[in-house]
């Protein structure tokens, strides 16, 4: 014979539960039962993740004691587009400036190198590559910048601007030192106050990016301010994946509501109900989790 104690608590219990179960069905949305109520539900508002911007990358290449910059040749635009012809099998072009007495010498001894220091003609050297950057000069070497659109056009006009031969297409005024090179004249002097590696901040600075140019005259100079931007670059590109995953997060909750998708925990509720108005035991995956304002007895015979 049931005990009335217990009874009365498994009503109590069972009590509390439907009525739980009632206000789970009045005050949150529920999954239409039928194609008409379908329709009464609103569609989702629409959460958009921030489309990111079309980049371009710009290589910066440490060559020893000289920087070089450089491009996919698919990214050139119509201002050097008549460099890329000259290399039709090239998938990146670099560009470097240097002194064009110590770089046409075919001597380079101490009288020459010292002839350098002196203002004089300038070349860009052109240099073609048909594998990736780090592989032709070194994963340590080489340093990419994701550039926005116009940040890129502007570097790639800066290169153009440096090229000595006015409007069109240019002729090379010289084979390069390797296979693959060639030599172009250059509007600026080269001298011991502007070097190839002021030459190199200065694409870097035409693009935007943060860097002096005032007396940097050696490879490291402009190497050590490049690797801080690069490490600037990766944490703002970390920053917006983070903001990008929580925006797809909040998307997905969004919609999940408006569908009346119910919570892993009312869907245990309402099979607790549903148990305890047929008067059957729950069942063994709906007492999972005891409700947290009973104890784990009343749980367990709530019906």
């Amino acid at each position: 014979m049931p005990v009335p104690g217990a009874h009365a608590a498994r009503t109590r219990a069972c009590l509390a539960i439907l009525a739980i179960a009632l206000l789970g069905a009045w005050g949150f949305p529920r999954v239409a039962a039928s194609s008409a109520a379908a329709h009464s539900i609103a569609p989702a508002p629409r959460v958009d993740v921030p489309h990111e911007p079309e980049r371009v990358v710009m290589y910066l290449a440490r060559r020893g004691w000289h920087i070089d910059v450089g491009f996919a040749a698919r990214d050139l635009g119509p201002s050097l587009a008549f460099v890329a012809r000259r290399f039709p099998q090239a998938k990146y072009l670099f560009f470097g400036f240097g002194d064009r007495h110590y770089l046409m010498s075919k001597r380079k001894g101490t009288s020459t190198l010292a002839g350098a220091l002196f203002p004089g003609p300038g070349l860009i050297l052109v240099t073609a590559i048909e594998n990736s950057p780090p592989q032709a000069f070194g994963e340590l070497h080489v340093l990419e910048f994701a550039l926005a659109a116009q940040q890129a056009a502007d570097a790639q006009d800066f290169v153009r601007r440096a090229l000595s031969g006015g409007e069109g297409d240019l002729s090379p005024v010289a084979q390069g030192p390797y296979e693959g090179s060639l030599y172009y004249a250059a509007v600026a002097r080269y001298s011991a106050l502007h070097t190839c590696n002021t030459w190199a901040a200065e694409a870097l600075d035409s693009a935007g990016l943060k860097v002096h140019t005032h007396l940097v005259l050696f490879a490291g100079q402009i190497w050590s301010q490049a690797r801080k931007i690069d490490k600037q670059s990766v944490r703002r590109e970390q920053s917006v994946r983070r903001e990008q995953s929580v925006t797809r997060d909040k998307q997905a909750m969004t919609r999940t509501a408006s569908q009346g998708v119910l919570a892993p925990g009312w869907t245990n509720f309402n099979r607790r109900a549903a148990d305890c108005r047929s008067g059957t035991q729950p069942s063994r995956s709906s007492l999972a989790e005891p409700l947290p304002w009973f104890s784990a007895a009343e749980a367990g015979s709530s019906c």
